[in-house]
């Protein structure tokens, strides 16, 4: 998919910026925001001499803060940047809230840098796994791939190093979508949801809200529809259309029981999925192609030379 027309630059007015949190993802989106030009204080509740990264923030001209010091700061902050491990309650981000100083998350910093398209997955299990799978399958197809995110690499860390034609597959937490404002990536996928996380969310109500900001919407006219797309997926209701890629419908995977449908569509796929395995004079089994079969081996017929059929389960 060819970058959007979302610019990448932040708007003249922010120039004072708070990042709190000093993690992988604080100190990367420090650092990205001091190249900029931009004035940068990083704070975190730890001493400078606990933080491992406070070498490279001074290289790059950042200032450090304690969390007592970063509220005297807040009168002249134009932006705060949210690491994914700070809770949104503390007494800092509370002041900054109440002040009206826009409180970001670091994906909502990276995606208003970046114009490549994003694809997002979240979900309680599995989305490492899905993330991982996603990214090699982009490239097993020959398509450029960069994987972030939850999975390990801060998404802001290749800003400047990506490729304009780059995909962007970026693994996303609850913490990490809790301040999320314009965060809208192409394609979007919720796995699953159970209880996790409460200590930090206090219920699953407020989890699955954090959840669900992977799929705030634009509106209509930002996209220039007709009127806003209805989401695809189990819950979607009949008759859904589901909207096409670049306006965040989501995929939702896991969510509830499944009806007599879903188990006969699961039924047809198995169906489907049947493999022959081959028989001692082919050199390597035939495989599935996006569900068709291949082609026989050149001198051989479909099954009649020895092979036995398996086949595989969805």
């Amino acid at each position: 998919m060819a970058p959007d027309a979302r610019t990448t630059t932040l708007p003249a007015a922010i120039h004072r910026i708070l990042v709190i949190g000093a993690s992988r993802s604080g100190v990367s989106a420090a650092v990205v925001l001091a190249r900029l030009g931009k004035a940068v204080t990083l704070s975190d509740r730890r001493h400078l001499t606990q933080l491992s990264s406070a070498e490279e923030a001074a290289r790059e001209g950042i200032a450090f803060a304690s969390e007592e010091g970063a509220l005297t700061l807040l009168p002249s902050i134009d932006l705060v940047v949210k690491s994914p491990g700070v809770p949104g309650e503390i007494a800092l981000v509370s002041e900054a809230r109440r002040r009206g100083i826009p409180v970001w998350s670091e994906i909502e910093l990276a995606y208003a840098l970046c114009v490549n398209p994003f694809d997002a997955v979240t979900g309680t299990n599995g989305k490492t796994t899905t993330t991982a799978l996603l990214g090699h399958l982009f490239a097993t197809a020959g398509r450029p791939v960069r994987v972030l995110g939850n999975i390990g690499t801060a998404a802001t860390s290749a800003l400047g190093a990506v490729s304009p034609d780059e995909e962007i597959v970026l693994e996303v937490s609850s913490f990490q979508l809790e301040d999320v404002h314009e965060f809208r990536p192409a394609a979007a996928v919720f796995l699953n949801l159970t209880p996790d996380h409460l200590d930090r969310h206090g219920s699953m109500e407020r989890y699955l809200a954090c959840k669900a900001n992977l799929f705030r919407s634009p509106g209509a006219e930002r996209r220039g529809d007709s009127e806003p797309r209805r989401p695809c997926g189990r819950r979607a209701g009949p008759g859904a259309g589901c909207a096409a890629r670049g306006s965040a419908s989501p995929l939702l995977l896991g969510l509830g029981p499944r009806s007599p449908a879903d188990r006969a569509g699961r039924e047809r796929r198995r169906r489907r999925l049947e493999v022959w395995r081959p028989g001692p004079d082919w050199r390597r089994p035939r495989r599935l192609v996006g569900g068709t079969r291949l082609a026989s081996p050149p001198g051989t017929t479909r099954p009649t030379h020895g092979g036995t059929a398996t086949s595989w389960t969805s």
